[in-house]
């Protein structure tokens, strides 16, 4: 175990007393960032809204690199660097291949002479991988401590970055305040996260709605997802659906639905049971029957009130309290409940 001094810590006294150094303050910066795990702090780009920080151009080979803030961890035990890019920076690359096609990666680099390098300036640049059939991606050649943000497949006969058939695939991490909410593009850039903390949050940019994530120490567990209500029979039409959340620890389902009589007539039922047919999405099914009181209405006039039961095995079961009742072709039942799970 090292202690490492604070920031602002000058040199004191008569004795060979230090005061803070350049890797205690890149130590004393990777507190303020997310980690993917204890003192790994996660490098990537903070608050990007785009999602194309490099763009190929289309005026010749080169690529674009939008304005950002990085977190770059180089080394281990060793902090982050925080290099900052104002405006677009153009990076130029080589002419395309005579054959087939090549890997280029366009990184960022904050030089250091305390790793060795050359000077301490900032550095943007392209690595051209070599040509073929099937080539392979150059990181091999990428210099110590650079951050890749992207990769292009480059094929012979373009003269412009852009051009059909090349590609760009965006490889740059979000990153994120420590305790922020780190957005995730994907189930494998979040198991890059091999130990987050408890009760670190993500957001799932591959998931409909982004819904969080929350890890619990053992598992990530979404704090909410949604989905429709099953369309099993075409005689009924949904708008809405089941919302399933986390509370205090507990799973919550609110569901909040207009279900319309679109075909096969009206529908007729009373005290007894009476089916409709099975609904309920099967990940969202209560650990027990769901009794809920619904409005049915035709053409804005209420018909009635009703009870609908929704069962463990999701079946839509429709009972009057007194009497008969009619659901009327064309007509409309508000479903609108809160159950736990």
């Amino acid at each position: 175990m090292t202690a490492n001094r604070s920031l602002g810590i000058p040199v004191t006294g008569t004795g060979p007393y230090t005061g803070t150094t350049t890797v205690d303050m890149r130590l004393a910066l990777a507190g303020l960032y997310a980690e993917n795990a204890p003192g790994v702090p996660r490098s990537g780009v903070l608050a990007q809204a785009a999602s194309q920080l490099v763009t190929a151009r289309a005026d010749g080979m080169s690529f674009d690199i939008a304005p950002c803030q990085l977190v770059i961890s180089r080394a281990a035990n060793e902090g982050v660097y925080n290099p900052t890019l104002t405006g677009t920076s153009s990076v130029p690359t080589a002419a395309a291949p005579v054959s087939g096609s090549r890997w280029d990666l366009v990184y960022v680099l904050q030089r250091d002479p305390g790793k060795g390098d050359a000077d301490n300036a900032p550095a943007l640049g392209v690595v051209n991988g070599a040509s073929g059939a099937t080539p392979t991606k150059p990181y091999a050649s990428v210099p110590a401590g650079a951050y890749v943000l992207a990769e292009a497949q480059v094929f012979s006969g373009t003269t412009y970055a852009s051009q059909s058939p090349n590609t760009l695939a965006q490889v740059w991490r979000h990153t994120a305040a420590r305790g922020g909410v780190v957005d995730i593009r994907s189930a494998a850039e979040r198991a890059e996260m091999t130990s987050p903390a408890l009760g670190q949050r993500i957001a799932r940019l591959d998931l409909a709605g982004v819904p969080l994530e929350v890890w619990d120490g053992t598992a990530w567990n979404l704090d909410r997802d949604f989905a429709a209500f099953k369309t099993t029979d075409t005689n009924w039409s949904w708008q809405g659906g089941i919302v399933r959340s986390k509370v205090l620890g507990q799973t919550q389902f609110s569901a909040a639905a207009i279900m319309t009589r679109v075909a096969g007539g009206s529908f007729a039922f009373g005290t007894g049971d009476t089916l409709m047919g099975n609904f309920c999405p099967t990940a969202f099914l209560p650990p027990g029957n769901v009794y809920l009181a619904v409005s049915i209405t035709n053409g804005g006039a209420l018909v009635g009130q009703a009870q609908l039961v929704i069962t463990t095995t999701g079946d839509f079961v429709l009972r009057t309290f007194s009497g008969s009742m009619t659901f009327p072709a064309g007509g409309v039942m508000y479903i609108n409940g809160l159950w736990m799970g």
